[in-house]
């Protein structure tokens, strides 16, 4: 019985949850050849960010349902991440996909493969990678900031990224509604996953950014559901980059082959702010705040190495 009820998104959403088993002894299934449950929440969590992504890219080739993915779709999604992401997280990527298709095999009672290739001239262990990991340092932020001009967009759109570590596509959708000055707080609205944060404001400048943020609407006569900051996500990657090679070079740019672009102001603040928390807190109970923060569903020490720059 082949089932493709609902759209791709959810048919993953239902294939994960059948063979999510929460407890059960992944030792004695491995044993058994058994590869098709899921036995912890933040595996499940992360099956669901990355069956979310590969669903949206599945839609525009005009996929509508699990057993009409191949091998070749995986591959294809995977090519289109690379330059995006290190190669390390193009291996993640794939070894999860594989993993769906085990569970859509489940699901569907019908022989799926979701094996896809990664570009073979991608070079699993390069220098790059190890950069990529890296947060920006302050110094380096402070060149960038006094390059690009504080009236535009680019300026205080990298200045959220550091401040409260947002990712690039959360900065331009950013609405009136979302800032909060009373309370002190910043919404991100149907997030990565389609989850919704309330950020804190937890020193002067991220609040003074609020207020900036709430001027910028005033000025523009926005409504509540209007976005503040319009400008493309590429084009604030873009505008980091110039600013970098302003400041070292193309040829010397620290930062450029990595194309760490904004995530690394992610990184730096998952660092700082964990340094903060473990002063009077454990890693345990620092690391679950600063993963709610950045985004994440649950506490994700798989990332901490990724986030968390150790000096």
């Amino acid at each position: 019985m082949l089932i493709s009820i609902g759209n791709l998104k959810y048919q993953f959403f239902q294939a994960i949850e059948k063979g999510f088993v929460p407890g059960r002894s992944k030792h004695a299934d491995v044993r058994k050849n058994e590869h098709y449950f899921v036995y912890s929440y933040a595996d499940r969590n992360a099956l669901r960010d990355t069956a979310s992504d590969f669903s949206k890219y599945m839609k525009e080739q005009g996929v509508k349902r699990l057993v009409d993915i191949t091998p070749n779709d995986v591959s294809k999604y995977l090519a289109s991440k690379e330059g995006m992401v290190s190669s390390q997280t193009l291996k993640t990527y794939q070894s999860r996909l594989t993993k769906l298709g085990r569970l859509a095999t489940e699901y569907c009672h019908h022989n799926l493969n979701y094996h896809g290739e990664i570009p073979k001239h991608t070079n699993p262990k390069t220098k790059d990678d190890k950069i990529r990991t890296s947060a920006m340092k302050d110094e380096d932020f402070d060149k960038v900031m006094s390059k690009i001009s504080p009236n535009s967009q680019a300026n205080i759109s990298l200045r959220l990224a550091r401040s409260f570590g947002l990712r690039v596509s959360e900065i331009n959708h950013i609405r009136v509604k979302d800032v909060d000055i009373r309370h002190g707080t910043l919404t991100i609205y149907k997030s990565k996953g389609g989850r919704t944060r309330t950020l804190y404001c937890y020193t002067k400048q991220q609040l003074n950014l609020l207020i900036e943020l709430n001027e910028m609407g005033q000025e523009k006569d926005l409504q509540k559901n209007d976005r503040i900051i319009t400008i493309k996500s590429d084009s604030i990657n873009k505008a980091l980059s110039r600013a970098l090679d302003g400041i070292y070079g193309k040829d010397k740019n620290p930062y450029k082959q990595c194309k760490t672009g904004v995530h690394s102001l992610r990184k730096a603040y998952a660092t700082e702010r964990y340094n903060r928390l473990r002063l009077h807190e454990s890693h345990q109970k620092a690391w679950l705040t600063v993963c709610k923060e950045l985004g994440h569903s649950s506490l994700r020490e798989d990332l901490f190495d990724t986030y968390v720059v150790r000096q």
